[in-house]
């Protein structure tokens, strides 16, 4: 779009404008919508319970039910007791940002 608005033709960008602000205005609807959005699933099409999820991050599911306020997850379900999932792809970029460096002398 970018690129389009840097080289087409004067006469052409009041449609290309037009054409962002109708989709601007679209996903502003979607994003405000009060309907439910369904599940998200990740790109294989499953989601970890907590046991999966705890292995694939290495720690008991005694403590991913601790941290789930830190873990990204989601909540399926309403009620006293929502089903709890986890994206892989969710895991992995909060495992990215929670590493810890340090350095290792040779």
């Amino acid at each position: 779009m970018l690129a389009a608005a840097q080289t087409l033709p004067i006469e052409q960008l009041p449609a290309l404008v037009g054409g962002l602000a109708e989709i601007q205005a679209v996903a502003w609807a979607r994003l405000t919508s009060p309907v439910a959005h369904p599940p998200v699933v990740d790109e294989v099409g499953s989601t970890l319970d907590v046991d999966e999820a705890a292995d694939y991050v290495k720690m008991s599911s005694k403590w991913v039910y601790r941290n789930l306020s830190i873990i990204p997850h989601l909540r399926i379900g309403d009620g006293r007791k929502p089903r709890i999932r986890f994206r892989r792809t969710d895991l992995d970029a909060w495992l990215k940002r929670h590493r810890i460096a340090f350095n290792n002398p040779q």
